[in-house]
């Protein structure tokens, strides 16, 4: 029980990170602040997080596990699912991912800045790093997945097809913060996910 009572004081303090960083700016992020959205006293943050450094560390983590798991649930969902043809698959992995995206947006906001942040301190700079490379990790896994699931073959490089992916979607994600078009940015996803089988074969 008081385990589990920590693990919701420390997520709700990362949350409320989350909400000020993307209401605010990170500059404006301070423990102060943080724990005022929290609504715990501000000494009582340093039981949970040393330094701000070690939230932003800690907080790049929980964003990260939180997309992971978003995309691992929607393949679950796509492997379930009784329409296996490629062109279903992406369509419905792509638009369940982005609604994650427009569920909690203040989460994309927050990343772009947490990365920068992290980029410019070399003892956290790893960190946005690993974050990456768990990213590219999590994007390659997906294509192997809807390979197998599909019975499809990629016809590119999966390197090359993962870094393109990673590519289009930070991108994208990026200008619909900006203007938040959904209309426009589904029927990019969905262009994405018919160009996307333009580098797929048969499975052999």
């Amino acid at each position: 029980m008081a385990r589990r009572l920590v693990e919701d004081r420390r997520a709700a303090l990362l949350a409320a990170a989350v909400t000020v960083i993307a209401r605010e700016g990170i500059a404006a992020a301070s423990t102060r602040a943080i724990a005022r959205e929290a609504g715990i006293p501000t000494g009582a943050f340093h039981y949970w997080f040393g330094t701000l450094s070690e939230l932003h560390v800690g907080l790049s983590g929980w964003l990260t596990d939180r997309d992971v798991a978003v995309v691992d649930a929607a393949l679950e969902r796509c492997g379930r699912s009784r329409r296996t043809d490629l062109g279903s698959v992406l369509d419905r992995l792509l638009q369940e991912i982005w609604a994650s995206v427009e569920e909690f947006p203040e989460s994309s906001v927050t990343s772009y800045q947490l990365t920068q942040q992290l980029l410019c301190n070399p003892e956290t700079a790893p960190v946005a790093h690993r974050q990456q490379e768990r990213y590219l990790g999590t994007v390659r896994a997906a294509l192997v997945r809807i390979a197998e699931i599909t019975g499809v073959r990629w016809t590119a490089p999966l390197p090359v097809l993962t870094r393109m992916t990673m590519a289009f979607l930070d991108g994208l994600t990026h200008e619909w913060v900006v203007d938040r078009d959904s209309r426009h940015t589904r029927q990019a996803l969905r262009a994405f996910g018919t160009a996307l089988q333009g580098f797929a074969a048969p499975a052999e």
